[in-house]
């Protein structure tokens, strides 16, 4: 048989809830000459019958006796790949079926790029989009992200086999994190890029590896751009440390920003006691470094906005306003949720009126006002109804 021209590895451990979903979105791709690697690390739950069930010569399982972990999983599939091109992808995602055919184009047409990412969201357990992530396209801003972080969804990406084998594939000098450490060697011997476009799906759930292990997470990081900055200034690295935990301790603030973050995508996926958890562990790890809270509003109003334009519903972004506060002792509680449910339907009003949508216009503007009555001095506010009102009248 010809080999083909992409190798899908994917590694899977107790997924029978989405694994059906993620192999249907890979035989759906409209770039059909590749493999499918599964690798199942020694699965517990129904997912061996799923998978048994498929029947299509592309697909080809593996079953570890034992559980090993991802990153070896992953090592063990892309060591029997056939391809040129590896694409990764886990096993509770989705993929757009343009995915393969943009990645794959884009490599064939730039051999200088090692590796391929995509735009992504962030979906709930039932499918439902409840963030949007995307990147910049150019290696030289890419790289320098890099530097800063983990900025991309390992699933997301196709690289080239050479490149893999260059560098040595996944490494196990921590536990997690072992994709950032690959991507920062890769980058180091081949340029990177992204595809403007969100061509991948990655689940959010109670269950998300990153989340549960966020500190140590944070930890590994630091220690794969410790050992990067090594390499770079030409120095032997390491050493390892056997704790990676207490030699790279997160900062607070990092952490904030995780629990911070996780607060939205929770509410967003409805698991409303997470989502209070995080918030709780948010304004205590904001008390170590920090007095001041009055950024939250900005906050929250950002996040607000967002889930109102992906639900294509206002009702849903004012909930997660009111909900926030909620959580918070009165008095203030009140005040500072109609202040920001004010704010958000008058910035609607002002987006209203630039769509041209008139009567929208004034309805916000209205319940702007009613929850705060502020906003009946603001010039703007005022400019546009009376535009939006004569406008409709003609």
């Amino acid at each position: 048989m010809v080999a083909p021209n992409v190798s899908v590895v994917m590694c899977v451990y107790n997924e029978e809830h989405y694994i059906r979903d993620a192999i249907d979105s890979i035989l759906s791709q409209t770039y059909d000459d590749f493999e499918l690697i599964v690798v199942d690390d020694a699965s517990t739950d129904g997912t061996p019958e799923i998978l048994r069930s498929f029947v299509d010569e592309r697909i080809i399982i593996f079953r570890n006796e034992k559980n090993s972990g991802p990153y070896r999983s992953a090592n063990k599939g892309i060591s029997l790949a056939q391809g040129e091109f590896i694409a990764r992808h886990d096993a509770d995602d989705i993929s757009h079926p343009k995915r393969f055919e943009k990645q794959v184009n884009h490599l064939i047409k730039n051999n200088s790029i090692g590796m391929v990412s995509s735009d992504f969201q962030y979906i709930d357990k039932s499918g439902h989009i409840i963030d949007s992530v995307s990147l910049p396209a150019s290696n030289h801003t890419l790289q320098e992200r890099l530097t800063r972080g983990n900025i991309f969804a390992q699933g997301s990406v196709i690289f080239r086999r050479s490149v893999f084998d260059q560098v040595g594939g996944y490494r196990d000098y921590f536990p997690v994190s072992q994709d950032y450490d690959l991507w920062l060697r890769m980058s180091e011997v081949s340029e990177l890029a992204n595809i403007d476009a969100p061509l991948y799906q990655m689940r959010f759930h109670s269950k998300s590896i990153s989340r549960n292990k966020r500190a140590l997470q944070l930890a590994c990081k630091q220690l794969a751009w410790q050992l990067a900055s090594q390499r770079r200034e030409g120095k032997q690295e390491g050493p390892i440390p056997t704790d990676v935990l207490s030699a790279f301790p997160p900062e607070p603030w990092k952490l904030f920003l995780d629990a911070r973050g996780s607060t939205y995508l929770y509410f967003a996926s409805g698991e409303f006691n997470l989502a209070a958890e995080s918030l709780t562990r948010a304004m205590e790890l904001l008390s170590q470094f920090a007095n001041d809270h009055t950024e939250w509003q900005a906050w929250v109003l950002g996040r607000a906005k967002l889930l109102s334009n992906l639900r294509d519903n206002p009702q849903e972004g004012r909930k997660f306003i009111e909900w926030f506060f909620s959580q918070f002792e009165k008095p203030l509680v009140e005040k500072n949720s109609q202040e920001t449910v004010a704010r958000f339907y008058a910035d609607l009003a002002f987006q209203n009126f630039q769509k041209g949508s008139s009567y929208l216009v004034f309805h916000n503007a209205w319940r702007a006002v009613r929850n705060d009555p502020r906003w009946l001095r603001n010039r703007g506010l005022w400019s546009i109804s009376m535009k939006s009102m004569l406008s409709s009248m003609k």
